[in-house]
């Protein structure tokens, strides 16, 4: 059979049964979709560079209140940024970020929202460039 009888014949057979074609078909598509999801995380998240250049002196302050490094309860308040801002030798920019959870009762069913609100000056954001 040449490569056109071939095409034909599976042709035929995909009409015989329709609803197996559907079916196939979807999860085709479904598995191409899936596969393409992953790719781009990981190509975002392993792959491509940071936004910014010298990602090897990226610092991330904590405070420590005694409670073995709880990371619910480990952030820099806002006096405590100013000190560090105040007294700051070493760093070219500093920022803050909190991330929160937070509920949107925007419409009829309520539901809970993870966020990032930068808290502190813009001094964060040259160093994105």
């Amino acid at each position: 059979m040449t490569t056109l009888a071939d095409i034909r014949h599976g042709f035929r057979l995909l009409c015989r049964a329709p609803a197996v074609t559907l079916i196939a078909i979807l999860i085709t598509a479904f598995g191409v979709g899936a596969a393409t999801v992953v790719y781009a995380a990981v190509k975002a998240v392993l792959i491509e560079p940071f936004p910014y250049s010298h990602t090897e002196a990226l610092v991330q302050i904590r405070a420590d209140f005694g409670r073995g490094g709880n990371s619910r309860q480990d952030w820099v308040s806002r006096d405590d940024m100013d000190d560090v801002a105040r007294e700051n030798q070493s760093f070219a920019a500093l920022g803050t970020y909190r991330c929160t959870l937070s509920t949107s009762a925007a419409t009829s069913n309520p539901y809970l929202r993870h966020s990032t609100v930068y808290t502190y000056r813009l001094a964060f954001f040259p160093l994105w460039a």
